[in-house]
């Protein structure tokens, strides 16, 4: 259980320092355009590597973030560390965005505004360029909180992009009620492609309903030149895996 683990490993002491110590990284996972398979985005991955004990699982570590109050620093850690990032790549990437993952509590937080402009006016990155991703669930959680600071972001130029589409709230209102530009199809239905008529169905479905709001579909958990096929077949925009 996560709970047993994370007491294990005396997770909230070490995490505490971890920050400071420089134990937390960000890794980049690429997002691949599927019409011309380049790359046109990545996401930020936190990854933490204690010396004692090898890599914690993000589910871990960021559970007990949330659970310690610790979740800020590590908010404005990923922030400043991706347009960091933004304004060091080459010129010839082009103008890739960063997406970064932000949790329940966060969302909710109108502090998210002011955290974002100070990591962006740190750098020489423009904010048209991060896109921000939060899950259906995390919406529920204060819906007209997170519909403030998610329309604030939005008029700053931010991108918003609905995480692990199809695993969390049963009602699609929120997709007409808050102003979102991606929708991410979990990876736990990409990868049952042409294995399950049910994920197939889910996938098709999914891509449709973005169709018809005018949204970007990202597959996540590409892995085989099948699934890859079947996407673009589809209609599928972009797709990432590892």
């Amino acid at each position: 259980k996560k709970e047993e683990l994370a007491a294990g490993w005396d997770l909230e002491t070490q995490l505490a320092n971890a920050l400071e110590h420089g134990d937390l990284v960000l890794n980049y996972q690429p997002t691949l355009s599927l019409p011309k398979l380049e790359v046109v985005g990545l996401e930020a991955l936190m990854r933490w590597n204690r010396p004692d004990a090898g890599n914690v699982p993000p589910e871990i570590f960021i559970d007990v973030a949330e659970m310690t109050g610790q979740i800020d620093p590590l908010t404005r850690f990923a922030f400043d560390r991706a347009f960091r990032q933004l304004g060091e790549w080459p010129k010839s990437l082009g103008a890739v965005r960063v997406a970064v993952n932000v949790t329940p509590s966060i969302i909710c937080n109108p502090e998210l505004v002011d955290v974002v402009n100070g990591a962006a006016a740190a750098s020489s990155a423009k904010l048209d360029r991060l896109t921000i991703e939060v899950t259906e669930n995390a919406l529920m959680v204060d819906r007209e909180r997170s519909h403030r600071v998610l329309t604030e972001l939005r008029e700053m130029g931010v991108r918003i992009s609905i995480d692990d589409f199809g695993t969390g709230y049963s009602s699609l209102s929120y997709l007409k009620d808050f102003q979102v530009d991606k929708l991410k199809i979990d990876q736990s239905f990409t990868q049952h492609i042409h294995r399950s008529e049910e994920d197939d169905a889910i996938v098709q479905t999914a891509i449709s309903i973005a169709r018809t709001l005018k949204l970007t579909t990202i597959a996540e958990g590409v892995e085989t030149l099948e699934q890859l096929k079947f996407l673009r077949e589809n209609g599928c925009d972009r797709a990432q895996g590892y």
